[in-house]
């Protein structure tokens, strides 16, 4: 009777190992739906942790990694291991335990940062050169072929410099800020997957501790100074403090991004926004720089002006 009990599970497992490795390489090889196949990935994996127990959850990974590596080589079975099997494994246990939203959401993120440097690391042993090299290399490239394509059309000499000032400042910042980019890659991807397990999880009748409306959406009135510390330092003067000041200043503003569309959303439930209206909104959003730092700065101050009037404990990130 036990054995029956431990086959059952097994034989499930052996069949999300299967359907986990074929999402991660559809992911990989199909170009822009592949994206959106990434996440969904983690979800079986997530779906037996919850349902038997975490060792189960452990053979699906080991299973799934032996066929993504028979497949396609070791290197792509590493790169499923670290940006997808153990992100599956840790979020389908802190869901499994109950985690506030909030709370699950942090730890995966760490997890996925961990597992992201990790995964660098291997690059490095690997490649020879870091990201970052590589990145600087594509950027260079990148912005080259653009000032030879303003060249071809006729652009005048001192608008192409103009340009070419305009790129070299963005490439700085971005190299600089590059810590910060990626820690926010990590998260975002953690809260796609999250927001995506928690709709087929729900479908599925499994019981976790969902997330509040989006709308509802509020954060900690702590991670305020956290903002002021990362401006402070960026304004400092301090070479040593500007870098660590300017990417703390990117992550956090990233973050009050987020509750910033969240406050928005409020306000198109409220007036009745119809769906044209929202588009036209978010195309605008995607053009425009300017606007995106005003809903930065709208989220800020709804510290101190709660726009929604909701209190901290009726907000989900608290």
């Amino acid at each position: 009777m036990n054995n029956s009990r431990q086959a059952l599970p097994l034989a499930e497992g052996a069949l999300l190992a299967v359907i986990t490795g074929g999402l991660f390489l559809a992911s990989y090889y199909l170009p822009l739906i592949g994206i959106l196949v990434g996440f969904i990935c983690p979800l079986p994996i997530i779906v037996m942790v919850i349902k038997h127990e975490f060792r189960y959850g452990l053979i699906v990974v080991l299973t799934a990694s032996f066929l993504v590596t028979i497949i396609s080589g070791p290197l792509m079975g590493v790169i499923y291991l670290l940006a997808f099997a153990v992100n599956g494994l840790i979020m389908g246990e802190t869901f499994k335990r109950q985690y506030s939203p909030a709370r699950l959401i942090t730890v995966n993120t760490l997890v996925a940062i961990v597992t992201g440097l990790i995964l660098i690391g291997a690059t490095v042993a690997l490649l020879g050169k870091s990201p970052l090299a590589l990145f600087d290399q594509e950027l260079t490239a990148s912005i080259d072929y653009s000032l030879k394509f303003y060249e071809k059309i006729g652009l005048e000499q001192a608008q192409i410099k103009q340009v070419e000032n305009t790129f070299s400042a963005m490439a700085r910042f971005v190299k600089m800020a590059f810590p910060a980019l990626f820690v926010i890659t990590m998260a975002l991807n953690v809260l796609a997957v999250f927001l995506v397990s928690e709709y087929f999880l729900g479908r599925l009748n499994f019981t976790i501790n969902r997330s509040a409306d989006f709308s509802r959406w509020r954060l900690p009135d702590v991670l305020i100074w956290f903002f002021i510390a990362g401006f402070l330092l960026y304004l400092s003067g301090v070479k040593a403090l500007i870098a660590p000041g300017l990417n703390l200043l990117v992550v956090m503003a990233a973050i009050y991004f987020i509750q910033g569309l969240s406050i928005v959303q409020h306000y198109f439930k409220e007036k009745a926004i119809p769906r044209w209206g929202r588009i036209m909104f978010y195309g605008l959003l995607l053009l425009s720089p300017m606007l995106a730092i005003v809903v930065v700065l709208f989220s800020v101050f709804d510290l101190w002006l709660n726009f929604r009037r909701i209190t901290l404990s009726e907000g989900e990130l608290s």
